[in-house]
């Protein structure tokens, strides 16, 4: 069975995503981008997307690009949240594995744009893929199958893809990610989403109480480095310890750039996640 399609999507239609700047619309979704006629400022141009209208095709740039283009304004952005899935090989261990969990998070995040009138874009970081957009009904099926194909990145740099990417010009950012980052990487990538983003701490039970035999030959699996581990209570306790000190270490680098933190244990519903730690963190709230 499809994994995405099997989601519980009607059980979260109460919800709805929050935006940095919330300033309603009923002609134009539910975010608008702030100053006066910014609806009709333009921004830049991204991919067509079945359902635009066609008058906004800018026919011009999409002969030099050999693409449909459209052109984008600074309403459409503000109203678009950009969903970024980590798809560093971290996010490949456990079952499930943060990166499955990630990409059934995003798609119910999109999910709840879509239906009020907005827009949602989708990323891989550290991918090579371009960012997906999608509006309505025919966008959420392009974006099932967007994340349906989307593998893990090997040469994955959270901060690196971040300076590389423009996604200043987005209303609001959700990042998805496990957070196993170098802590300077970490602090780095996160000063993109400063004051406007979230984050989406994706924690397994794998990363959280490892339980490996006596004797265990361990592989990073970013670098593919191993070498032997004589496991014992002492060390159990000094891992539980810096796991945790990572995670405070984690939310308080949040905390410090002003952007939304929730720290999920993905082996928990959706519907506990959404209801009940998005909720919680400000991600999401109730629809009016």
């Amino acid at each position: 069975m499809n994994a995405l399609r099997s989601l519980p999507l009607e059980r979260l239609k109460s919800l709805r995503l929050t935006a940095s700047a919330p300033f309603r619309s009923r002609v134009q979704g539910e975010w608008t981008a702030k100053g006066a006629g910014g609806g009709m400022v333009f921004e830049d141009r991204r991919p067509y997307s079945p359902g635009d209208d066609l008058r906004r095709v800018d026919w011009r740039a999409a002969a030099r690009a050999d693409r449909v283009l459209v052109k984008r304004t600074q309403a459409e952005s503000a109203m678009t949240a950009l969903l970024l899935i980590d798809a560093s090989l971290s996010m490949t261990a456990g079952e499930p594995s943060p990166f499955e969990s990630a990409k059934r998070i995003a798609y119910a995040l999109a999910f709840l744009a879509l239906r009020r009138g907005d827009s949602a874009a989708v990323a891989a970081v550290g991918s090579r893929k371009p960012v997906l957009y999608a509006r309505g009904r025919a966008g959420l099926a392009r974006l099932e199958r967007y994340l349906e194909r989307l593998e893990p990145a090997p040469e994955a740099n959270f901060a690196r893809w971040m300076r590389g990417r423009g996604i200043n010009a987005f209303g609001t950012i959700i990042l998805l990610s496990d957070m196993l980052l170098d802590a300077e990487e970490c602090a780095e990538g996160l000063k993109t989403m400063a004051g406007r983003g979230s984050a989406a701490h994706l924690v397994s039970r794998l990363a959280e109480a490892p339980e490996p035999p006596a004797e265990a030959s361990v592989t990073d699996i970013e670098t593919g480095e191993s070498r032997s581990v004589a496991w014992n209570a002492e060390r159990s306790r000094a891992y539980d310890a810096r796991f945790q000190a990572h995670l405070s270490r984690i939310e308080a680098e949040c905390a410090q750039k002003r952007i939304r933190y929730a720290r999920l244990k993905i082996e928990a519903p959706i519907e506990t996640l959404f209801y009940q730690e998005l909720r919680a963190a400000g991600i999401v709230a109730e629809a009016a």
